[in-house]
């Protein structure tokens, strides 16, 4: 398999012993005093199980990072700087519209995405339609792994008829953002709300001592032989997220503010509820 991988670990302290355990392979752990020699004592099991001896571990909560009650930030979640507009806006889902809140019903058609005016950036939203379509630029797709484009189905984004450097990202499997027990959930602005027609959902999380804007994920949401890229799902859009080692090898290939991102965190279950949301039969977007 190719060398380079990186892998969550999770780790606790006790009397004085760190305990560490892979995520994507259970049967991988180890104990001592010294958090290092137990991530080598890992590393070495790696190169056993799969022969990867370039492995790098992203610790969950991290050992020196930003961690909160019940949860760490673990990912960076890959944010727009642009946007360009849909035409043909109504074929891009198989379900077409909710006559009342507008978000696509069921999942993307066959139809191919066509933008209005031409992109810039690295990766741009798509508006005009709901949830907000991600595109990226093809020198960001070409940094990917194949294990990580193998999760992903890319087609391409035309305009004026003409296909552009962009490629719409399809995803073969989301995680849905979750809430954190505690937390608001503004609706000013209905940036939290429930359709009345659909039930289609989408909230934002106000916690405090967590940067605003700082989404949310179960861990048990989180595969087995998850890589270092997911995608997410938080009713607004989808997007790429990466485990934070992997997000800045990404950095260091791209030129300043290429990228932009939004902390994503990583809750154990026991922090993980289900909002109670607000009921709306009228959006401020509908005009």
């Amino acid at each position: 398999m190719p060398e380079g991988g990186i892998y969550l670990c999770e780790w606790a302290a006790a009397d004085g012993e760190y305990r560490l355990r892979l995520r994507s392979n259970p049967d991988l752990q180890a104990s001592g005093p010294d958090i290092d020699e137990c991530m080598e004592e890992i590393c070495m099991q790696i190169i056993e199980w799969n022969g990867d001896g370039e492995a790098v571990l992203e610790l969950f909560p991290p050992h020196r990072g930003e961690s909160f009650p019940g949860g760490a930030i673990v990912f960076a979640r890959v944010g727009y700087t642009d946007r360009s507009r849909a035409a043909d806006y109504e074929q891009l889902f198989e379900g077409r519209a909710c006559p009342v809140c507008k978000f696509g019903l069921g999942v993307r058609s066959d139809a191919p995405l066509r933008l209005e005016s031409q992109p810039e950036g690295m990766v741009c939203g798509v508006t005009g339609c709901y949830p907000i379509l991600q595109i990226y630029h093809r020198e960001f797709v070409n940094m990917l792994a194949d294990k990580e484009l193998s999760a992903v189905e890319l087609r391409p984004v035309y305009q004026n008829d003409q296909e552009t450097d962009y490629v719409e990202v399809i995803a073969r499997k989301t995680i849905p953002t979750v809430g954190y027990k505690g937390a608001n959930y503004p609706t000013s602005f209905q940036r939290s709300f429930r359709c009345g027609e659909c039930g289609h959902e989408k909230f934002v999380v106000d916690a405090e001592n967590i940067n605003y804007g700082t989404s949310f994920i179960d861990i048990d949401d989180i595969r087995a032989d998850t890589s270092a890229m997911i995608v997410v799902d938080d009713g607004w859009c989808q997007s790429l997220a990466f485990l934070l080692s992997r997000w800045r090898q990404l950095l260091d290939q791209t030129e300043r503010h290429a990228l932009t991102s939004n902390p994503l965190a990583v809750l154990d279950s026991d922090h993980v509820e289900r909002p109670a949301l607000e009921e709306c039969t009228e959006f401020d977007w509908i005009m």
